[in-house]
């Protein structure tokens, strides 16, 4: 079928200028805040943290070359309310979240004029079996508990404006936005406040609390009065949260026609459907091109997958295609990893870990939103500053313990299994 795809190449950027390069940490520096981890948690508690302490010095690092990270590598869905299985009280609170994200997110690109392909459409939410239908219930029930509008689309409405067949029921959540995530997240790096020093390609080693903090990394130390760590399951590898998150990678294919027959994918240029299950295929359109996301393992892999595991996933991914175009043979061009953190039950990680030390992390692949308006909520908390909002994130329900790797990585792929057999009309 064609040629070979590739492998890790963003498509995201494809076209697009580089991210400005930043500094490596090459010496030992004393700052008053540490934000460690530059996705859009850490981007996001720097913004704020730089606005309401403009005299403070505010050191924001990353352990990759910032654009090559996870927040890039995302499939862009901006959600207002991404986790259903919750009590109505907690639905609410993630609701209320969720949408504070999106307007701050809607007011940084309209302030920086941050060219992200930000689409206002909504993203759909379908089944393609009956199994896939008791949980569509199970999802209009959050979101009416929730008071998030939504429309419902039927399989014809589908077909029509996605091409793709199978479907046999879903709605369209109206909050929700699709966006190209590596210009977000680019256009978010680059209207970063002046007092905002940002290091990049110097992941932290460890740190060390003395009688302040040192964070150190291969080519130097910091040394700070407070540490935002904000690097989701990396988190574990310092030595925190390692019994409530764990990392999992999750696969992104790019897929076109080989006659160049975009009129195959629908009436719409774009759209987003995201399944009804967490194993389920999430597809969007971008113009003349699908991109798919399918496909997860357990630990950290990025950039470091087998020739055999790509083989699988870009099997998969065609399989997902062939069901869903089963007149049209599409060609998969690139295929990418990224690292989501991930709790047993779908909650966060937020919250002091010690004196001057602060943690977000765990986002269950709702980055995006969700690590915005925590990096928000974790600077109002490291200041002790009250709002509505902090109050709604700490009275979310905390992860729940796991064991270590050894154990836990057999448990979920066990698990996943499950999932892939009981809800398999949904790959």
């Amino acid at each position: 079928m064609g040629k070979p795809p590739n492998f890790e190449i963003n498509s995201w950027l494809e076209g697009e200028p580089a991210f400005a390069e930043y500094p490596q940490l090459e010496a030992d520096l004393h700052t008053d805040w540490l934000i460690v981890g530059a996705g859009f948690t850490g981007l996001a508690a720097a913004t704020h943290l730089a606005q309401l302490r403009p005299a403070d010095r505010i050191v924001l690092i990353e352990g990759s070359r910032l654009g090559e990270g996870s927040a890039s590598r995302s499939s862009g869905f901006v959600v207002s309310l991404g986790h259903f299985d919750g009590s109505s009280r907690e639905t609410a609170a993630l609701y209320r979240l969720g949408t504070a994200a999106i307007a701050y997110l809607r007011e940084q690109v309209q302030t920086h004029h941050i060219e992200c392909d930000w689409n206002e459409a909504g993203r759909m939410i379908a089944a393609r079996g009956n199994p896939g239908l008791g949980s569509l219930k199970r999802i209009r029930r959050a979101l009416d508990r929730a008071g998030s509008g939504y429309t419902p689309v039927s399989s014809q409405q589908i077909k029509q404006t996605t091409g793709m067949s199978g479907y046999v029921d879903g709605i369209r959540q109206d909050e929700s936005i699709q966006v190209n995530p590596a210009k977000l997240h680019r256009g978010l790096v680059e209207s970063l406040p002046a007092n905002v020093e940002v290091f990049e390609q110097s992941p932290v080693l460890s740190i060390q609390r003395k009688s302040h903090w040192v964070a150190q990394t291969k080519t130097g130390s910091i040394t700070a009065k407070r540490i935002l760590l904000t690097n989701n399951a990396s988190v574990t590898k310092l030595g925190h949260a390692t019994n409530r998150v764990f990392p999992m990678q999750t696969y992104i294919g790019v897929f076109q026609s080989p006659q160049n027959e975009s009129s195959l994918f629908g009436d719409e240029p774009n759209w987003g459907l995201t399944s009804v299950e967490r194993v389920g295929s999430s597809v969007r359109r971008v113009k003349d091109q699908l991109f798919i996301r399918s496909g997860a393992i357990c630990g950290f892999a990025e950039g470091q997958n087998s020739a055999q595991q790509y083989k699988e996933i870009v099997d998969l991914q065609r399989q997902a295609m062939a069901r869903r175009f089963p007149q049209n043979e599409l060609e998969c061009i690139n295929v990418w990893s990224g690292g989501i953190g991930v709790t047993a039950n779908g909650s966060q990680f937020f919250g002091q870990a010690g004196e001057g030390l602060f943690l977000s992390v765990g986002y269950n692949g709702h980055g995006i939103a969700q690590g915005t308006i925590s990096g928000q909520l974790l600077v109002d908390l490291a200041l002790a500053r009250e709002s509505e909002l902090l109050h709604c994130i700490q009275g979310l329900p905390k992860p729940w313990w796991i064991p270590r790797p050894s154990l836990l990585y057999p448990i979920v792929d066990r698990y996943v299994e499950w999932l892939n057999w009981r809800y398999g009309d949904e790959i």
